[in-house]
């Protein structure tokens, strides 16, 4: 009875805590130095200590705490600390999980269009394994509505929840719940049907998410972003979905309205994003006194967005002599297929990285697959030493460069199946296999592999490589047409952004285009 009583009182607090808090209970925001008080920094105390207190009680008996708790805080969206607190201390208590979700699917169902519940169903959820189509469908109605004044916080943080994990989900695109009727909406919309896109056209199945995309994208063109605020966030939403000239677009037509040194600043980052080194050049001679290193790294970012990889070279000689100048370095040498360079920069790196070996290993792994060099995979093998069985992207990649020179398949099938046990829906593991299963001549099994991973594929994938891995397997499986079609959209990949497709070799696949 005593603990039952001091669980009760655990509560109490919070709800007091609730109304004297500063920022608004769940605010996302921190308020102004020039706001807070003595009062704040005394009850963000009390918070902590009542996260300790709550632990404590439920790390001893989950079972009969976590209801208890969850039913005395009554899970009122009204007064948000409490659960919130609660929710926080779930992954450190993970026996309490299960009970938790439990109960709050409980009030959930008998209000599944509270926004704020949803977005702690999130969390819940997460923490208790569900998958993300299963999380996407349960908060999916809290999003089928227009959110008031009051609500919209919480509305924009659940889109952010939704579009993530809908990303997730591997499956056909779809019409988002939520109404793209403002700016912010209409950048995570955007962010979903780029990627959404991609995997389309990979697939070659409709072009629903296309024309969504280019929707949102001129819509975009033509929101208000005079707020310093809004154009940071719209910049890095494009950023993210890969638009950089649409990015540099919008802050070109904010610098010709305002001459903010934000803006300014922005612009500066947008023109070295979208590749305009001439731009680059002019604005950096604005600023005399900035560090001729920034220069430099600025001028080469640009120099290597835009393709230019002699001049990117150039540049690079203008910056101190660190590891980091020989990564680069490096990074030039092996999209300009420089196999000399590339073994002098590599021991070079062997003495600059010192006993991190893992950087100068990746760079032999790239050396082996263009020079097609057996000791160059050797070498990297015994720099990593056992890691890279340990390591999925590490197996991954040693996988790969055997599979490209032919070498050891049975154990890179290996290491590729325990890579994609840890992490299924990686698209350039599913792209390894179905390069293995091609190598091997089932091709059937080949496609398979390549099918799931356009399903999967995200930014980190340029899509080049894997278009011209799809064209292959389909010329050996006869159909020299669609061969063809995805032969041509890996050039179209490169050429839209050449730093994402690094790793890919437009000259080699030109020669197939003329030959097949």
């Amino acid at each position: 009875m005593k603990k039952i009583l001091l669980l009760l009182l655990a509560a109490g607090f919070c709800f007091e805590t609730l109304f004297s808090a500063p920022l608004g209970i769940g605010g996302d925001t921190v308020e102004p130095a020039a706001v807070q008080n003595t009062t704040a920094i005394q009850n963000n105390a009390k918070i902590r200590a009542l996260e300790f207190y709550i632990a404590g009680l439920l790390e001893k008996d989950p079972g009969k705490k976590i209801p208890l708790l969850l039913e005395s805080v009554k899970l009122d969206p009204s007064r948000r600390l409490p659960l919130q607190v609660v929710i926080k201390l779930l992954e450190k208590v993970p026996a309490s999980i299960p009970l938790a979700k439990k109960e709050l699917d409980k009030i959930r169902k008998n209000d599944p269009r509270n926004v704020f519940l949803a977005r702690c169903s999130v969390k819940v959820d997460t923490f208790a394994g569900c998958t993300p189509a299963e999380i996407v469908k349960s908060i999916r109605p809290a999003l089928e509505k227009k959110p008031s004044k009051k609500e919209y916080p919480d509305f924009r943080l659940l889109v952010l929840d939704y579009v993530d994990l809908q990303l997730n989900t591997f499956t056909a695109p779809e019409k988002l719940p939520f109404e793209a009727d403002n700016t912010e909406f209409k950048e995570n919309a955007l962010f979903y049907y780029a990627l959404a896109a991609k995997r389309e056209k990979l697939s070659q199945s409709g072009d629903f998410a296309q024309k969504m995309h280019k929707k949102y994208l001129s819509e975009l063109a033509q929101a208000d972003l005079s707020a310093n605020r809004s154009l940071k966030r719209h910049v890095t939403f494009l950023h993210g979905a890969k638009e950089f000239e649409a990015a540099f677009q919008a802050v070109s037509r904010e610098i010709k309205k305002r001459q903010d040194p934000v803006v300014k600043v922005l612009y500066l980052e947008a023109a070295v994003q979208a590749g305009k080194p001439d731009i680059v050049e002019k604005e950096l001679k604005k600023y005399p006194k900035a560090p001729v290193q920034f220069c430099a790294l600025k001028r080469f970012q640009s120099c290597l967005a835009a393709g230019d990889l002699r001049r990117a070279r150039e540049e690079l000689a203008n910056m101190p002599a660190t590891p980091e100048r020989l990564d680069k370095q490096l990074q030039i040498a092996q999209q300009m297929r420089d196999i000399p360079e590339m073994k002098k920069i590599l021991s070079a790196m062997e003495v600059a990285h010192g006993k991190n070996k893992h950087i100068p290993a990746l760079g032999y792994l790239s050396l082996a697959e263009i020079a097609q060099d057996p000791s160059a995979l050797a070498k990297a093998e015994k720099m990593l030493g056992q890691s890279y069985l340990q390591s999925p992207g590490l197996a991954n990649a040693v996988a790969y460069v055997s599979v490209v020179l032919g070498k050891n398949l049975s154990r890179a099938e290996m290491l590729l199946e325990y890579a994609l046990s840890k992490e299924p829906y990686n698209a350039a593991y599913l792209d390894s296999m179905a390069w293995l299963k091609y190598k091997k001549n089932d091709y059937k099994t080949a496609l398979e592999y390549m099918k799931k991973a356009f399903r999967c594929i995200d930014y980190r994938t340029g899509g080049a490589v894997v278009s011209e891995h799809a064209g292959d397997i389909y010329l050996a499986l006869g159909d020299k047409k669609t061969a063809q079609k995805y032969y041509q959209m890996a050039l179209d990949f490169y050429q839209k952004n050449k730093q994402l497709n690094a790793d890919f070799d437009p000259a080699a696949l030109r020669k197939k285009l003329i030959k097949k």
